[in-house]
């Protein structure tokens, strides 16, 4: 795949990529974070900006430089958003023996299945009372610059909270 890369010029950060993937010189992780899923901002490179400035204010270390931070956010939910995954489920009564025998024959006749929901009360008390949750994950090319990564970035998040 390399090899064919080589005749278009457009192409030549593709290879380099490639390149880099096959010698296993990938960014290394360095920290996340737990926010809420309610906060709002403006940009990953901004969150980098962040880490950086108060790398630059603490004046521990210069040798850290922007482009040695990499912020990637991700949000993990129960594919509902911040709605309870509990109150979609539909629940069927096991004493019902034509309903079973309908799911079993793959005779399926909404109308004649009978179910029904539960409330959350009734399913368990300890079910959670978010659904959603969002990660601050920073990584780094330089394996040198992990440790100072993560001293910025829990501070960051404590200026956060």
């Amino acid at each position: 795949m390399l090899f064919f890369l080589k005749f278009f010029k457009s192409l030549e950060r593709s290879r380099e990529i490639l390149k880099r993937l096959k010698k296993r010189d990938i960014y290394k992780f360095a920290s996340e974070t737990l926010v809420d899923t309610d906060w709002k901002f403006e940009s990953e490179e901004r969150i980098a900006a962040d880490v950086y400035s108060c790398a630059i204010n603490d004046g521990t270390d210069r040798s850290l430089n922007l482009s040695d931070i990499r912020i990637v956010t991700a949000t993990n939910t129960f594919g509902l958003k911040d709605k309870n995954p509990v109150e979609s489920v539909r629940f069927y009564n096991k004493n019902n023996i034509k309903s079973i025998f309908e799911i079993f024959l793959n005779v399926v006749n909404s109308s004649l299945l009978e179910s029904f929901l539960i409330d959350k009360e009734q399913v368990s008390l300890l079910l959670p009372s978010k659904f959603s949750e969002r990660f601050i994950r920073a990584y780094t090319p330089d394996a040198n610059k992990v440790p100072l990564i993560q001293i910025f970035l829990l501070k960051i998040n404590r200026l956060m909270h």
